[in-house]
């Protein structure tokens, strides 16, 4: 799988999760997007958690600061793909 699409899906599956209008990247700050709130922190987090069984705790998040350290962490902790 071409790593670019793989972003790509990502991205996007993040920005339909948020309802996101704007384009996103990795280099995204997620916590200054206007979709971004505590509600939808917890729907992102379970969606991902569904999703890759992946579990995020409210730690990282302090931690995080960009749509990179969501994927880098998913993908360090599952061998999946978003693309299907």
């Amino acid at each position: 799988m071409d790593n670019n699409q793989e972003i790509a899906a990502f991205l996007s599956f993040v920005s339909t999760e948020l309802q996101c209008q704007e384009t996103l990247h990795l280099t995204s700050e997620f916590k200054r997007l206007s979709e971004w709130s505590s509600l939808n922190a917890l729907l992102l987090v379970a969606a991902i958690h569904e999703k890759t069984n992946v579990s995020i705790h409210s730690g990282l998040l302090k931690e995080w600061n960009t749509l990179g350290d969501f994927y880098q962490y998913i993908f360090s902790h599952w061998n999946g793909t978003f693309t299907k």
